[in-house]
Formats: C-alpha cells, sequence, structure tokens
C-alpha cells in the first residue's frame, strides 16, 4: 500500500465520530444541517451546546435519556455587514455549565485550540470546527436530555462564545452541521429476556415444590386411608399386631 492511501486512511480514522457503543434499537445518531441565526447582543453572544439548539434534537431528547454532540461545524458566509466593517471570534468550552459573566469584551479574551476568528469581506465562507479532541473531552461519556434531578452539568456539554467587534444588535446566521447520538439506558431486548426468565422460574418452582408434598403424603400415609401399602405403613401394622397379641 502505497504513502499516500495510507494517508487517506489515516485522515478518514482521525475525522470519524467516536463510536464506542454497538448500533441497535437503543440508540441512534443524526447527521444534518441548520441555519441557526445567532441572535448578537451588544457584540456578544453566548450559546449552550444540549438538545435544545435545534428542534430535531430537542424532540429526539424526548425520547431517548442521554445524549451527546460528537461533531459540530460551522459556515459563515462571506457577504458584508450592512452595519460596517466587521470582525468576528468564536470559542467553545467544553463542560461548560453557563455563560460567563460578563461573556467577553476583548478579542484578546479568545485563546486555545478551539478559536476561530475572521473579519468579514474576506471573499470566501469562513469554516469553523470544533476540533475533536475537545468536543469529546467530556467529564461524562453521556450527558442527560430532560432535566429530571441532574446537575446542570449533566445536561449540558459545552458553551460556545461569539464576539463582534460591532456593538450593536443584529442577527449573524451560520450554517451548522451537527453530528448527534442518542441512547437509552438498557436495551429493551435484554430486559425482555430477563423478564421471561423470572416469569419462567416462577411458574417452575411451584409445582416442582407441589409434587415434594404429594411424594411425602405418599409414603407417610397408612394403607388402610386407601394411600397404598407403603414400608413406613407396613411398621406401624406389625407394631399393632404385637400389641394386640399381648
Amino acid at each position: 500500500m502505497g504513502k499516500s492511501k495510507k494517508k487517506m486512511l489515516k485522515n478518514r480514522r482521525r475525522g470519524r465520530p467516536i463510536s464506542d457503543i454497538n448500533h441497535n434499537h437503543t440508540n441512534i445518531t443524526v447527521d444534518f444541517w441548520k441555519v441557526i441565526p445567532l441572535r448578537i447582543t451588544g457584540g456578544a453572544l453566548a450559546m449552550k451546546l444540549d438538545p435544545s439548539i435545534s428542534a430535531l434534537t430537542s424532540d429526539l431528547g424526548e425520547i431517548y435519556k442521554l445524549y451527546r454532540f460528537t461533531s459540530v461545524k460551522m459556515v459563515f458566509q462571506a457577504s458584508p455587514n450592512s452595519l460596517g466593517e466587521e470582525a468576528f471570534a468564536i470559542n467553545y468550552i467544553p463542560a461548560a455549565e453557563s455563560a460567563p459573566t460578563p461573556i467577553v469584551s476583548s478579542f484578546d479574551d479568545f485563546e486555545g485550540p478551539s478559536v476561530g476568528f475572521y473579519e468579514a469581506n474576506r471573499g470566501a465562507p469562513y469554516h469553523y470546527r470544533v476540533p475533536s479532541k475537545v468536543l469529546n473531552a467530556m467529564p461524562y461519556n453521556w450527558y442527560e436530555t430532560r432535566p429530571n434531578n441532574p446537575q446542570a452539568s449533566d445536561l449540558t456539554q459545552g458553551m460556545f462564545v461569539f464576539l463582534s467587534s460591532l456593538n450593536d444588535n443584529y442577527i449573524r446566521n451560520a450554517y451548522v452541521h451537527f453530528v448527534v447520538e442518542f441512547q437509552t439506558l438498557e436495551d429493551p431486548a435484554f430486559l425482555t429476556h430477563k423478564k421471561n426468565i423470572v416469569d419462567n422460574h416462577r411458574f417452575r418452582q411451584p409445582v416442582m415444590q407441589k409434587r415434594k408434598v404429594e411424594e411425602d403424603e405418599d409414603y407417610d400415609t397408612i394403607s388402610i386411608h386407601g394411600k397404598g401399602w407403603t414400608p413406613k405403613s407396613r411398621n406401624v401394622l406389625e407394631g399393632v399386631r404385637c400389641r394386640q397379641d399381648l
């Protein structure tokens, strides 16, 4: 195998989402695009990464118990902003439970492996992708979809922070690609199999006990009661005859 082919296979493996589950009817992986209007307020915005980020993931969160995002990519079109020249910075913070207060106020606050930056009128769309190692650097392997009783950290996988050089309120549309996995707690087939084992054991056990009682009764009963002749009944009758002879 040539070096170029090996390099292609290596890059393909590197780009795949994490796959540590057996895909069956207890889990599902969704791969889709969505246009998200980023409502910039005062030049900044914080956005949670959880099932509420889209209608599709929100609906699946009502069905499945657990979730995790394994790939997030954003595309920003190179359209000029009517408000003027714009610089735009992005950062993803894994395991962040809530937005920082204040959110951000300077581009100097953006640093780390998941920082993105572009300026308007660049002539081509800007592509931003959360590095796989950062996105999968989770304190938990899965996050919960519904706030039953978990902590805030159990519900939110991370937080996006955006900052614009324009200190105005406006909407910047982002074309976003998601790969999300949803998982239930246990395999229904396993639960059904376990229930059948319990039911079979429950039905068999009384039959075995009943047979044992009947055998004991047959063995201990004297023949004059119409239950048959047994060694024990013979000994009892012989003892009665001996007392009568005396």
